[in-house]
């Protein structure tokens, strides 16, 4: 930022028209306000307090060092430089003091200052542009009262202030799914969710902030230890950043929230990385659904923010997903019933996920229970049953049990499970239709009688057949 020419020749050529004399025993002082650069910036400052706009936004934790000339301040007055726009310290300058610091209010003083000339030069910032490399004398003619020195310089320069946001985004996966923004799962399967953030130019600035979290829906619960924090273009070959870089607060039974948030270690580590184009951080944890909380067949979408600051002083700024991804489970509901649409209550069931698993009747690829143990279902009163927590897609019921005096179905049933197979709706349940079979009477009835007579009559006469057949050889 060129404040130097302007400022120079401003206090350079109304020095012969001052009628006090220069006291150079005085001291002096050289006061900044740090502001953002706004639109309406035109209109430079005058070197005296309050002449800045009120409504600017002050700029913290940007570092001043201020040099002063060798030669006598009458020699340098008289041939002051015309460029002072370089972070290259002139020949001979003596630092004053320490580097100072902009405090919450943009503000930093040099004090007790000798008359003579002096450079500013601003320490760079990450987050911001146009640094302000200026040469200024101690005392600058008054601007209100032009016949008089003004010994105390306040001067209000201005930054540009990067608006580099970073941006982030989230998918899913469940098993070996591709990474999406949808995903069906079923109970107590876990569901992975990556996390992808860039990183802002200004990560590595003395109080940058650079967190990214989650806020898990309670729909889901996290799994323990699952999560991982890397860095790199993609995720399949992004390489781990080392643990000693960031914290990691993992949900707690209080706070379903994933946080990760780097120190200034991480954020310096973080700067150099993203000299790489495409380069980013990468968050991956696993959840599963929670049972007898989760809605079936409702869509359970997770969001994710990143939380930034470019250490001035300015207020957090936050990202969120764009298109947030799901993860769903579903159920079917059975309706068992006969011909005439009559309830049947007490039939089993088993469902598979696969035809041939059915078929075979091996119970150790059945839909399970937390236990591990094979779930089945018997249908009530209603002839009603229920299988939840399923992925949306295909899967087989088979019968394990009929109910009394009705037959086994007699092959695996395929059903459908998908946002609506859970509804209170009936014509979207599967119908499940059982015949009455073929059942011997009780041992000892008239029919047992029957039946043995029918039974000895069929013997008879093929024992007479038989007989009648041996003749006809005989007769031969």
């Amino acid at each position: 930022m060129i404040l130097a020419a302007a400022m120079a020749m401003t206090m350079a050529m109304p020095a012969l028209a001052a009628n006090e004399t220069i006291d150079p025993t005085q001291t002096g002082s050289i006061t900044l306000y740090k502001y953002e650069k706004q639109t309406n910036d035109e209109t430079p400052a005058n070197g005296t307090t309050g002449s800045a706009p009120s409504d600017h936004t002050p700029l913290a934790g940007i570092e001043f060092k201020l040099y002063k000339s060798p030669n006598a301040w009458e020699t340098d007055f008289n041939n002051l430089p015309t460029d002072p726009a370089t972070a290259t310290v002139p020949t001979g300058f003596v630092e004053q003091g320490t580097t100072l610091t902009t405090d919450a209010d943009g503000y930093v003083q040099f004090a007790d200052l000798p008359v003579g000339l002096y450079y500013l030069q601003e320490q760079g910032h990450s987050a911001v542009s146009d640094p302000v490399y200026a040469y200024i004398t101690v005392p600058i003619t008054d601007p209100v009262n032009k016949g008089s020195w003004l010994y105390h310089v306040t001067i209000y320069p201005k930054n540009t202030v990067s608006q580099d946001a970073p941006t982030i985004d989230k998918f899913v996966s469940v098993g070996a799914g591709d990474l999406g923004k949808s995903a069906t799962t079923e109970y107590r399967e876990a569901a992975t969710w990556e996390i992808s953030a860039t990183i802002p130019e200004y990560v590595a600035a003395p109080t940058a902030k650079y967190e990214i979290t989650d806020s898990i829906d309670a729909r889901l619960a996290y799994v323990a230890s699952s999560a991982s924090v890397k860095i790199g273009t993609d995720y399949a070959t992004a390489t781990a950043i080392p643990a000693e870089n960031y914290t990691l607060t993992a949900p707690t039974a209080g706070s379903n929230t994933l946080t990760v948030a780097f120190n200034q270690t991480g954020r310096t580590a973080l700067a150099a990385a993203r000299t790489t184009e495409g380069t980013k951080v990468w968050v991956s944890f696993d959840t599963t659904i929670v049972e007898n909380v989760a809605n079936l067949g409702v869509n359970i979408e997770n969001d994710a923010t990143v939380t930034y600051n470019k250490g001035l002083g300015l207020a957090d700024g936050t990202a969120t997903v764009a298109a947030k991804p799901e993860v769903h489970t579903g159920a079917i509901r059975i309706n068992k019933h006969n011909p005439a649409d009559e309830a049947l209550a007490g039939a089993k069931f088993m469902i598979y996920a696969t035809e041939a698993d059915a078929k075979a009747g091996d119970t150790t690829k059945a839909f399970k229970d937390a236990a591990g143990n094979a779930i089945e279902v018997t249908t009530d009163a209603n002839g009603k049953a229920v299988f939840e927590g399923l992925r949306y897609g295909t899967y087989y019921l088979v019968e394990t049990q009929a109910p009394a005096d009705y037959n086994l179905l007699t092959a695996p049933v395929a059903v459908t499970v998908g946002a609506d197979s859970y509804t209170d709706d009936v014509d979207h349940w599967v119908s499940v239709l059982n015949k009455k079979g073929f059942v011997l009477p009780i041992t000892g009835g008239m029919g047992t009688t029957l039946f043995t007579l029918a039974g000895i009559l069929l013997l008879g006469g093929a024992a007479f057949l038989l007989l009648k057949k041996d003749k006809k050889s005989e007769a031969k």
